[in-house]
């Protein structure tokens, strides 16, 4: 179970859909794609157009009836645990979304949407141990993958960065942490932080060349380090 984390389009969904050989391809080995961000999408139809090795699957759910809100998060939340017999779930911070307003609707009945459970007002009504519900749903999914594991499935977790602050508020650069709820690396087996690095000429002006590179920074089946690798 490899978590990875990296700004956007920095090739997270890339290097997992890249990961299948030939070999694997003629045998019929297939990648389930669970996309929550388009990321798989966009990236199978520049890279893998016409595979059918890779199976991309769109697990939000559209509101049917008039509401502020285009997604049904309590439906959403439904519909993607039966796809957890897949390989790469793409978007563990829009997860960690879901199971919150899912929380906030469905079990603390707070309001009737995500409008109207968003807010410092909805959430100071949230007791200190009501927040285990969030927990326990965003787990069923890691508990889904690392069963799928014990199976010999390889499964990915991508999620993004989020920006950290000091007391006045300004970013602290290069102190960005991946997206997923905090003990989210204790369910993991490995773990890769991807990094950009923009080229610059002697007058140190944007080149427009942008380099990606995994890090593998955890590795619980080996004590071998593989260094940067570029994507």
């Amino acid at each position: 179970l490899l978590g990875i984390a990296g700004p956007p389009k920095s090739g997270k969904s890339g290097m997992v859909l890249d990961s299948l050989t030939d070999q694997e391809k003629e045998n019929g080995a297939e990648i389930h794609h669970i996309d929550f961000d388009a990321g798989g999408e966009s990236t199978k139809a520049a890279h893998h157009s016409g595979s059918t090795n890779i199976v991309v699957l769109n697990p939000w759910v559209m509101n049917d009836k008039p509401s502020r809100v285009p997604y049904d998060f309590p439906a959403t939340y439904q519909m993607t645990i039966p796809y957890l017999k897949t390989v790469c779930f793409d978007g563990a911070d829009h997860w960690l979304n879901i199971c919150e307003t899912t929380m906030k609707v469905d079990d603390l009945q707070l309001g009737v949407d995500g409008i109207a459970t968003a807010g410092k007002a909805t959430t100071t009504q949230i007791g200190r141990f009501n927040w285990n519900i969030r927990k326990n749903r965003y787990n069923s999914a890691l508990t889904a993958l690392q069963e799928l594991c014990r199976r010999g499935i390889h499964c990915y977790l991508i999620t993004h960065l989020k920006s950290a602050y000091d007391g006045q508020g300004n970013e602290i650069v290069g102190a960005d942490t991946p997206n997923w709820l905090k003990d989210t690396e204790g369910w993991l087996q490995q773990m890769a932080v991807v990094e950009l690095e923009e080229e610059r000429n002697e007058r140190g002006e944007l080149t427009g060349v942008t380099e990606a590179s995994a890090i593998l920074t955890q590795n619980r089946t080996s004590l071998k380090s593989y260094g940067r690798v570029k994507l």
